[in-house]
């Protein structure tokens, strides 16, 4: 087509661990929280709409900020319930992507300090947030810091929810290891005070998650798409620089296909801005963050923050 003779590199098929993505556009975790039940059971109405996302040519559709312990739910979040039961609903779900040439994708997360104690999702209801160290928040609920037996559950629900994901036809899943949630509380020096295996040196807080992403490609095999979204950059003093990512990055190179690029965290406004740039932000926003890691990692990497024309796309 004349459209895409005009974009070559944007419209190039490539292959990634033996699955093909037919361009280079991928459609980002789609939060689904005004169309999706509060049980976890994708709607009509979403399904629809990520298959229209499909259709309308991305390379990949991912389902977004999916809880792989419904009891650590943020507030924001009507996060799809992984459960059996669920199962057929989810398998529509996939296939409505894949019927129209997309990977299917799914976003494993876990909120960790932030998490709603009083959600809907709660189980029990007032189980407390859990991160790496254990404080009162500003809203005066109180953090638990995770022992070693809780780190390793999660390790083991992150697999599990890798598994149930795959056994419903999605052919990648995303960790979600960026902006201010578990897995990036544990990453990074400003939220990270723990003086044992999981804390103190770069490579202990790494540990975690780097954990994470080992289970998950035990839970899945050598030929299913794991992707890991990192917030390079914090934007905030003392907080993670790509001095501190790359290398973390380098450490789960053996376990992940492809690396999602995005920056700040969600949780403090100065920095969340970053997560979702504004309009007043120059375009293509992580595009330095996204260069520094593919030169310094030999993968495929997915740069996002406001790459909104095909020109920008194309660069």
């Amino acid at each position: 087509m004349a459209e895409h003779a005009a974009f070559p590199r944007l419209f190039t098929p490539i292959r990634i661990n033996g699955h093909i993505f037919r361009n280079r556009i991928i459609s980002l975790p789609n939060k689904g929280k005004p169309v999706i039940y509060d049980k976890g059971i994708p709607t009509d109405a979403f399904i629809a709409y990520l298959a229209e996302k499909a259709r309308g040519g991305a390379a990949q559709v991912t389902v977004g900020d999916t809880s792989v312990d419904p009891g650590r739910a943020s507030p924001r979040w009507a996060p799809i319930s992984l459960k059996p039961e669920n199962y057929g609903f989810l398998n529509e779900l996939s296939f409505a992507i894949r019927q129209h040439g997309a990977v299917a994708c799914i976003e494993l997360a876990h909120s960790g300090p932030h998490a709603d104690p009083y959600g809907v999702m709660m189980s029990p209801p007032g189980r407390a947030p859990c991160g790496p160290d254990g404080y009162l928040r500003a809203d005066g609920v109180r953090v638990e810091a995770m022992t070693r037996d809780d780190i390793l559950r999660t390790v083991d629900k992150f697999a599990e929810a890798a598994a149930a994901a795959k056994a419903v036809g999605f052919e990648s899943v995303l960790i979600h290891g960026g902006h201010g949630w578990l897995l990036h509380s544990f990453l990074s020096p400003r939220t990270n005070h723990r003086e044992d295996e999981f804390g103190g040196s770069p490579e202990n807080r790494g540990r975690f998650p780097r954990m994470a992403a080992e289970a998950v490609r035990q839970a899945v095999g050598q030929d299913f798409l794991i992707e890991y979204r990192i917030s390079a950059r914090e934007y905030i003093p003392g907080g993670l620089e790509l001095t501190d990512t790359i290398p973390f990055l380098r450490s789960i190179r053996p376990y992940i296909d492809l690396v999602n690029v995005s920056g700040g965290v969600d949780q403090i406004a100065s920095s969340s801005v970053h997560v979702q740039p504004t309009l007043y932000q120059p375009h293509g926003f992580h595009r330095a963050s996204a260069r520094a890691v593919r030169q310094a990692l030999d993968i495929p990497v997915i740069a996002l923050g406001g790459i909104n024309t095909p020109e920008l796309g194309e660069e």
